[in-house]
């Protein structure tokens, strides 16, 4: 048995496919024992990532981008949100995205992430970072929600089954452009350090065959997905209907990716969105697929046509 950490964020619904695939006992049955460590932090996956603390990140693809931008060896190998599973969920007094003139909002990280959708989002309605408003970085959807009903801030990217639950309670969604919700866009992706994938190249097959299954699961008929989403976010306070809806939401609108890959469409939108905002001219003329590495997913597609584990 082979031991593997990964590390992602915590607490949200777009775990899913990593709680499947271990508490259904799909890496096992590839050989694999994971360690999986949950962080309130997009930034700390990214160091655990960089410093070989962990193999495998389900992290923010624009932190893969800056990465590779920064001479590191990080890659995208799979796909986790192909669109966007948010609302830009703000107080109840707040009428429209002009109401946030002067505003605090609270994002994921300052250099990538939800900081650059929401930068794109208001600089269509005329409001610009940083004079007209502030941007605090509290960290995942958790945080957000805690300090949105502290008052602490004033709004935030609310995602499944979150945004269900804020709506329910009153608070007002502020619209995100023309896409919608459902827009394209790579928020997260699963990425591994090249180096080390090519080392373990079987390893990281595996994980990725263990992956794909867990996806086929969840777009499926079978009602473990939602119960283990429940055991998983229950302590938060949500039941297990708001996860069997965020499960709904996320297959329905192609949020997860059924095969397990990531959209090069979806990727395209983050560049051109985030190079636009953040100025960044090296980012404009790249490509997707200069920071996606198929290489290991294709090969634990041929694995799982094959039927072998």
């Amino acid at each position: 048995m082979d031991r593997i950490t990964v590390a992602g964020t915590l607490p949200n619904h777009f775990n899913l496919p990593i709680w499947v695939a271990q508490d259904m006992g799909l890496l096992r049955r590839w050989g694999i024992e994971a360690d999986v460590f949950l962080h309130t932090s997009l930034d700390e996956v990214y160091a655990r990532i960089k410093d070989g603390r962990a193999q495998i990140g389900r992290t923010s693809t624009e932190m893969v981008i800056l990465d590779r931008e920064q001479g590191g060896s990080q890659a995208i190998i799979a796909g986790n949100l192909n669109r966007l599973p948010f609302n830009f969920i703000a107080q109840p007094e707040i009428a429209d995205v002009a109401g946030l003139r002067g505003k605090t909002i609270g994002v994921s990280s300052l250099a990538a992430g939800s900081s650059s959708l929401i930068m794109d989002l208001l600089a269509d309605h005329g409001l610009v970072y940083p004079g007209d408003y502030s941007l605090v970085a509290i960290g995942p959807m958790i945080t957000r929600w805690d300090m949105l009903r502290s008052r602490e801030i004033d709004a935030g990217l609310q995602g499944v089954p979150y945004n269900f639950v804020a709506l329910e309670q009153g608070y007002r969604d502020l619209p995100l452009g023309a896409d919608g919700e459902t827009g394209w866009y790579a928020f997260t992706c699963y990425c591994t350090d090249v180096g080390w994938g090519e080392t373990h190249r079987d390893l990281v097959e595996r994980f990725l065959a263990a992956t794909v299954e867990a996806y086929r699961v969840i777009f499926s008929a079978d009602p473990a997905p939602d119960d283990i989403a429940h055991r998983h976010m229950k302590d938060y306070g949500f039941s297990r209907e708001d996860c069997a809806r965020a499960r709904r939401f996320c297959v329905e609108t192609g949020v997860f990716p059924a095969d397990g890959d990531i959209s090069t469409l979806a990727v395209e939108r983050l560049i051109g969105l985030s190079a636009g905002i953040r100025d960044l001219q090296t980012r404009a003329h790249t490509q997707a697929e200069q920071y996606i590495d198929r290489s290991w997913l294709h090969a634990a597609w041929q694995r799982l046509g094959a039927g072998s584990a």
